[in-house]
């Protein structure tokens, strides 16, 4: 992410492409580095925020 220099990544379902959580750099600061775990073990699905919220492109984000 870093080196993307991205704040956060979509986590996709392969069968749908559908959306099925996101993670970010308050995930990652959160769940790998305060519990001082390896992120190189860790699952997408451990560390994601689960279900996102999603709105149609054209609605109105108020």
């Amino acid at each position: 992410m870093r080196d993307k220099q991205v704040s956060s990544v979509l986590v996709i379902d392969d069968k749908n492409g559908r959306p099925q959580g996101i993670i970010t750099e308050r995930d990652l600061s959160r769940k790998v580095c305060v519990s001082d775990k390896n992120s190189n073990t860790m699952l997408s699905s451990q560390i994601m925020s689960s279900p996102p919220i999603t709105i149609n492109a054209d609605s109105s984000p108020h």
